[in-house]
């Protein structure tokens, strides 16, 4: 081999492993990345209980200051709605509103007798002083129905609703003005 071979060996040796040594270099760098980098176990703040696990929403519907109807949202375990969502429901509109800004017209001492669901109808029977304490005012008796019956209506499954009190159906509010000898649709207006 003549001496000019000889030396382009020796530089394309020497190239060869300056490749290599520059390959092993910029992995070991790379490989020190990815260990830096690493992302590590999220770990939430709290852990989610069972409670919040259940956790669903109704809507309740009260009045505000201009006697329109407003949807308030109540968070409410799901478990305690699935024997009888309605008494539940209903029995959460009765508690009032939780907004300030939002009244109820339904007066504060009615007790529920008794809800059944027949088809796409719940019957509700209410205590007297459903309509003996009502104010005499058939706007807002107007207002107590359509919060009973918006209330009930968000479930998909009911249509319709019927209201009697002490198990009387030929009843009205003091005002003579409704009878709630009717049944109410999701969409009473009065």
């Amino acid at each position: 081999m003549s001496e000019k071979s000889k030396k382009w060996v020796i530089i394309g040796v020497v190239v060869v492993v300056l490749v290599i040594l520059v390959s092993i270099i910029a992995c070991n760098i790379s490989i020190e990345n990815l260990n830096d980098n690493k992302v590590g176990e999220i770990v939430p703040e709290e852990e989610i209980s069972d409670k919040q696990l259940r956790e669903t929403t109704v809507s309740l519907f009260f009045y505000d200051e201009t006697k329109n109807i407003v949807n308030e949202i109540k968070k409410v375990d799901s478990k305690l709605l699935l024997d009888d969502p309605y008494n539940i429901t209903i029995r959460y509109l009765l508690e009032g509103p939780s907004n300030s800004s939002f009244k109820t017209a339904i007066p504060v001492n009615t007790k529920v007798n008794n809800i059944e669901k027949k088809g796409d109808c719940v019957f509700i029977d209410f205590s007297r002083k459903f309509v003996d304490e009502m104010e005499d005012n058939e706007n807002l008796c107007s207002i107590a129905i359509k919060q009973i019956v918006k209330t009930l209506t968000q479930y998909s499954e009911i249509n319709n609703v019927k209201i009697s009190v002490e198990g009387k159906n030929d009843v009205s509010f003091k005002d003579g003005n409704i009878n709630l000898n009717q049944i109410f649709t999701t969409n009473y207006e009065e």
